[in-house]
């Protein structure tokens, strides 16, 4: 936990982490002044079991503060290892349900057409579960417009409005299902910026819980399952997760289309039906 909150500090002033690296240091020194005498004392009487136990724990926080020096040093030398990359994101903490969980204040989802995440059903469940669970949950999808996608998928036109339309009938049938408080909490998006990356992101404005988890991919992608992925943490990273973030207001914003518009559009129907 302390280094977790010099970390923290260290972002905002450098100054800190020089701190906590000599703090270390000197808790190093008085490690070795305290274990002397009991060093002494085991050399003494060697079969005493106190004594052992004493020394075996001197050494265990000896190694401890070591490994935080180093620790704080590859910190302040090479920042950029702690990004979190890897592949096959269901496979990672950063699954569909374990990260966009019911305690968020603020959910974004963001695609091309969230064909990948809704061709599994339990995914459009939870969101209608954590929805309905907490009250003060407000959750925004972004997708990239219809001929935006056309532009760039490498799919036959018919195919790629096909799917694109299913998309359409799930988010309709996803709000059909929301009470009327419910939906209001809920905001659809259409918008150019959204076709060359999926994205979804947790409490942007919190720098606890703020957290953000992205995949590039190729318009020919043939393994949407393994893509890679980087997730990028807010009190780690403020000016990268704001960098990302900072787009949301201009990819929801006048330019953006609207669920209505767009499935009139394409000759989608839009009416929910009215909630008990």
């Amino acid at each position: 936990m302390f280094t977790r909150i010099i970390r923290h500090l260290s972002l905002k002033n450098p100054i800190f982490s020089f701190i906590s690296i000599l703090v270390s240091v000197l808790g190093l020194v008085g490690l070795f002044i305290v274990f002397q005498k009991p060093l002494q004392a085991f050399m003494k009487n060697p079969e005493d079991w106190i004594l052992q136990a004493q020394t075996v724990g001197v050494f265990l926080l000896v190694f401890i503060v070591i490994r935080s020096i180093f620790g704080d040093l590859e910190y302040i030398i090479d920042r950029e290892k702690k990004a979190v990359v890897g592949t096959g994101i269901e496979h990672s903490r950063y699954a569909f349900r374990k990260f966009l969980d019911a305690k968020s204040e603020k959910l974004f989802l963001i695609g091309q057409n969230l064909r990948t995440p809704f061709s599994d059903q339990r995914n459009i469940e939870h969101l209608e579960k954590i929805i309905k669970k907490n009250k003060s949950l407000r959750l925004t999808l972004i997708m990239t417009t219809i001929d935006a996608l056309m532009a760039i998928s490498p799919h036959p036109e018919d195919e790629t409005k096909t799917e694109y339309i299913q998309t359409l009938n799930e988010l309709r049938d996803f709000l059909d299902r929301l009470t009327k408080d419910e939906r209001k909490r809920v905001r659809i998006h259409f918008h150019r910026g959204a076709s060359s990356l999926s994205m979804a992101i947790r409490d942007p404005d919190s720098e606890k819980r703020g957290e953000l988890v992205f995949q590039p991919k190729w318009s020919t992608e043939m393994e949407p399952h393994n893509r890679v992925f980087c997730a990028i943490r807010h009190w780690e990273h403020p000016e990268i997760f704001k960098k990302y973030t900072g787009y949301l207001t201009i990819l929801t914003g006048i330019q953006a289309l609207s669920f209505e518009a767009t499935c009139e559009q394409l000759g989608v129907r839009t009416d929910a039906k009215d909630a008990v």
